[in-house]
């Protein structure tokens, strides 16, 4: 863990293929290993950013996450009020949102209810 979260304690964790990720009290996430295929939500990943995610923005306030899921190439969080977001691989439309991406570089809101075919 990076020394700025040193003192916080991890509330939630999941484990893909070659990534794992870890929800903090704080509402920081972190994600470590593989980022091939943008499963950790990091433009550029390194140890100093490893906890540099969070849910939400302006309108979700930085959600403390609820629930995590990592798959073999992709992520999904979800916020305590409800909110997917979904990071990674998107190649076959797993992450359920910009379909028309391949990789999905950073967490973003899955719009639901998803439509016929998604």
């Amino acid at each position: 863990m990076p020394p700025a979260y040193q003192g916080d304690a991890a509330t939630l964790a999941a484990a893909g293929t070659y990534h794992s990720v870890v929800a903090l009290d704080s509402g920081s996430i972190c994600t470590f290993g593989d980022h091939s295929h943008g499963q950790l939500g990091r433009h550029a990943p390194d140890r100093a950013n490893a906890c540099s995610l969070s849910l939400g923005g302006d309108d979700d306030g930085g959600a403390l996450v609820a629930g995590l899921a990592a798959g073999e190439m992709h992520t999904l969080a979800l916020s305590a009020s409800g909110v997917v977001y979904s990071w990674g691989d998107n190649q076959i439309a797993q992450g359920a949102r910009q379909l028309d991406l391949p990789l999905l570089l950073a967490p973003g809101r899955v719009p639901l209810p998803l439509r016929d075919g998604e």
